[in-house]
């Protein structure tokens, strides 16, 4: 459920020795310094930041049994020990919410220029000297690439009180460059209810103008697709995603959609709910070229997202989609932690795009990537920011 396995990577050294280890850091690091874009700003289209935050503190482990097994509860699960739900109140992991320090840390490490306490940017002397124990088994990050917006999808109710600290964190830590959508995903459709949608318009609301978009919310008939054949199960992710997208009509709101084996229900839907030229962002699209014809040619609003997918071993499909996609309709994110490490492996993803489609450069991709994004967001252009490592002042 996390993309995590070297091999998994062209080009990781991980993939040479077959061994089986993370190293993001290290693979997107060597990815990106070779194809000319590592000195660029850049957008992530589409991440979970709370996940990134969590997994930086917990490990990985964190995300399982954190919901009940409703098919455990029905004495029908059978995955035994091996399954990600928990069988049982005493198997529950509880989620334990961020802080401050937690945020404060992911900025220090990712965000660059880094950060001294209290969130002001560090100078080059002080990050020279910064103190060895926030920076005990980091791997050094030395790159001079900067994310001037990161979209932050916040679509688990658990989610909703670290996401709001983040954006509290918004200005002072993360330097103004987060943004959030709020939505319920649909592997959490079932807990979909009138409490929770008020919880997330509660949450929208105190966002201000931070808030950017409603999603993601869809269909996945493929991590459903037990459910997807009980009639009342399908029928009540059908008037889920319905539901979402009439709110994000209604809010003016662009709508970031999920689809995973559901293309005709997911069409269907978007036709039914959405304005023909409303915009809508399909994320992470690994779909049949035929249902990429039918958005590019329907829905003049919509843009299409190209994931970290693209940079991984079974990429061939979602390379073929890239030179489908015109560079003005086209999103990259990262959906990190699912299909990339962190938010900077986004250089690297413009890089394969541009070596998918020929005729342009990985530079030329990630600027369009980039003005899509403020553009479909509707965010203010990047404002200018002293480089990485230079003097600023306290």
């Amino acid at each position: 459920f996390l993309v995590g396995a070297g091999a998994w990577r062209k080009g990781c050294p991980c993939d040479e020795d077959g061994s089986d280890k993370f190293c993001w850091e290290l693979w997107e690091e060597l990815a990106s310094k070779d194809e000319g874009v590592d000195h660029m700003e850049f957008c992530d289209s589409h991440c979970h930041l709370d996940y990134l935050l969590l997994n930086e503190k917990h490990g990985i482990e964190w995300i399982r049994k954190k919901k009940m097994c409703y098919r455990w509860e029905s004495g029908d699960c059978w995955f035994g020990e091996f399954c990600d739900f928990a069988h049982g109140p005493e198997d529950l992991t509880q989620r334990q919410p961020l802080e401050t320090p937690d945020v404060e840390a992911f900025a220090r490490r990712h965000l660059g220029p880094h950060l001294v306490a209290g969130g002001r940017p560090a100078t080059r002397h002080e990050e020279q000297v910064a103190q060895p124990e926030e920076q005990a088994g980091a791997t050094p990050q030395a790159v001079a690439s900067e994310c001037s917006c990161l979209i932050t999808n916040c679509c688990d109710e658990d989610a909703i009180g670290d996401t709001q600290l983040m954006l509290e964190c918004a200005e002072r830590v993360l330097r103004g460059v987060v943004y959030v959508t709020f939505g319920c995903h649909p592997h959490n459709y079932r807990d979909y209810s009138d409490a929770y949608e008020q919880r997330l318009l509660d949450a929208l609301a105190a966002a201000g103008s931070r808030a950017v978009g409603w999603g993601e919310c869809g269909l996945d008939y493929h991590k459903n697709f037990w459910d997807v054949s009980v009639p009342a199960m399908r029928a009540q992710m059908l008037e889920v995603f319905s539901r979402q997208a009439r709110i994000a009509v209604a809010r003016n709101l662009p709508l970031v959609v999920h689809s995973r084996d559901a293309e005709e229900d997911t069409m269907s839907v978007l036709r039914e709910c959405v304005p023909r030229d409303y915009p809508v962002h399909i994320h992470a699209f690994q779909g049949s070229e035929q249902m990429l014809v039918e958005i590019l040619d329907t829905m003049p609003g919509a843009m299409v997202g190209i994931s970290g997918q693209i940079a991984m071993t079974w990429s061939a499909h979602c390379e073929g989609l890239s030179r489908r996609i015109p560079l003005e309709r086209l999103l990259l994110e990262t959906d990190a932690p699912f299909l990339s490490g962190k938010p900077r492996a986004i250089p690297h993803i413009a890089a394969c795009v541009a070596r998918a489609r020929g005729g342009c450069s990985a530079e030329e991709v990630l600027r369009a990537a980039n003005a899509n994004c403020r553009r479909f967001y509707r965010l203010p252009a990047a404002a200018a920011r002293a480089p990485c490592g230079a003097e600023l002042p306290a």
